[in-house]
């Protein structure tokens, strides 16, 4: 989520935004609203439940993500982005990091990305096996993925 949170930044999640579960079974009892595009979700990591992820949402039920080159379309229509310069950031253990900062435009609200692009297409060996991975096709300048019940996130 660089640059939007940094790492070490503090945030405040209402777990009640989408609904009650309980808590030992993690099972839903009410349903309240749906994640939007754009909205940024807290869920536990599915390899390693003590690890919290913080995700974009920009897949809905129903929805073709494609990741192509560099560039989000979502259902055949290219997300508009806006160079807005360089970034630079120390990432751990790798020293500082130089990538290009964008404004991309999920729906009509900006959100701040960027783009690494000495980082070429897909590296195929970090591909792990996943719940509904049949719905993807890899290639080596990204790929698509069919979304049918749940949410896509982005990995930014």
């Amino acid at each position: 989520m660089i640059p939007t949170l940094l790492v070490g930044d503090f945030i405040l999640v209402n777990k009640y935004t989408y609904g009650i579960r309980l808590p030992v079974l993690n099972k839903k009892v009410m349903d309240m609203n749906e994640p939007k595009r754009g909205d940024v979700l807290v869920f536990r990591y599915p390899e390693d439940p003590s690890i919290d992820y913080i995700k974009r949402v920009i897949g809905l039920p129903g929805d073709v993500i494609t990741y192509h080159n560099k560039q989000l379309i979502i259902n055949g229509e290219v997300i508009k982005m806006e160079y807005e310069g360089d970034y630079k950031y120390i990432e751990s253990g790798f020293g500082y990091i130089y990538s290009d900062r964008f404004s991309e435009y999920l729906n009509e609200d900006s959100h701040s990305i960027l783009i690494n692009q000495e980082v070429k297409g897909l590296q195929y060996s970090n591909v792990r096996q996943f719940e509904f991975r049949d719905n993807c096709k890899y290639h080596r300048t990204g790929f698509t993925r069919s979304t049918s019940r749940q949410i896509f996130y982005s990995r930014r």
